[in-house]
């Protein structure tokens, strides 16, 4: 039997709801958790997208321990503290580029995660940078 990773998006603007259609789209994911600024939008995304809580506290995300992974869609200032702290807590990351502001800031993400010498199963500190591309009208 196959485990469903479960996800949570943090940033629930325009390239939120990109990644979270896109997830709502796969097999063997869900996007369970939603966090924004402002608690209107955060639940607004998790009744369309039927996830289980809504928060405006990112902290929340990094301590679940039933998240397996983590969407950064944010402000370009918040991604490498984002990608930072939730490697920290053992989460695999999606990060919208940029993946942060300086390259001492992508040194410092690239650096292997506090979980990592714990949880072996869990991957070095690492992120991603994506970008989404919209069908040609």
């Amino acid at each position: 039997m196959t485990k469903t990773l479960r996800a949570g998006l943090i940033g629930c603007g325009a390239l939120g709801r990109v990644h979270a259609e896109c997830v709502a789209q796969l097999d063997g994911m869900d996007m369970v958790a939603f966090c924004d600024q402002e608690a209107a939008r955060a639940e607004q995304f998790r009744t369309e997208f039927k996830g289980e809580y809504a928060t405006t506290d990112v902290e929340r995300i990094f301590r679940d321990p039933t998240l397996d992974a983590v969407y950064i869609t944010t402000w370009h200032d918040t991604h490498a503290e984002y990608c930072i702290r939730a490697a920290d807590a053992g989460k695999h990351i999606q990060v919208e580029k940029p993946l942060a502001l300086t390259v001492e800031e992508c040194r410092a993400v690239a650096q292997p995660s506090s979980a990592t010498a714990s949880n072996s199963s869990r991957p070095s500190r690492c992120a991603t940078t994506t970008w989404s591309s919209r069908p040609k009208s």
